[in-house]
């Protein structure tokens, strides 16, 4: 039925590393989106400048938002549809390597932890040593990408940690 997710089955081809960031990069943008219009609301007046931003306990409470958005976001994509909107657009799902069926949304909630947690913690240090937060957070990214890259069947640590893969599925 149109509208639904399509079915995955165990011999789904694995889905290559382009594909994987792309749809991350469009989950991102999405998300980007979702948040500023959430802070346009929320900000007094509708205005948000880099004053209000750069209140430490703003940055932190809209950090909190933010991490709260993500976790939503990606923990029912993959629990409840097997893939996020950006992963469904570009035909990609993330199910158990066993059986292909979703994560349990305890396992959801791991895997974001894994793969965007250091960045939503980012936003909730305390401004000064936020760039010191991000340099680790991209350094752990640009290790599960390596990890992802690297693996014969292009799983990542993450991957491999929870007994999961990333499959076509259109």
């Amino acid at each position: 039925k149109a509208g639904e997710p399509t079915t995955v089955t165990a011999a789904n081809e694995t889905a290559g590393l382009g594909r994987r960031v792309a749809a991350y990069l469009i989950d991102s943008t999405i998300l980007l989106m979702l948040f500023v219009a959430a802070l346009q609301t929320l900000a007094p007046n509708g205005s948000l400048s880099s004053a209000t931003l750069s209140n430490e306990r703003t940055a932190i409470l809209g950090g909190l938002a933010g991490g709260a958005m993500q976790l939503v976001y990606f923990v029912l994509g993959w629990s409840l549809w097997k893939a996020t909107p950006g992963q469904r657009i570009l035909g990609i799902s993330v199910v158990l390597e066993a059986d292909a069926k979703a994560m349990s949304p305890m396992d959801a909630i791991v895997r974001w932890a894994v793969v965007q947690g250091p960045f939503a913690l980012v936003s909730i240090v305390p401004l000064a040593i936020s760039p010191i937060v991000f340099v680790a957070a991209a350094g752990w990214s640009a290790f599960l990408l390596y990890s992802t890259r690297a693996d014969a069947s292009c799983q990542g640590l993450h991957d491999h940690f929870l007994g999961t893969k990333v499959v076509v599925t259109g």
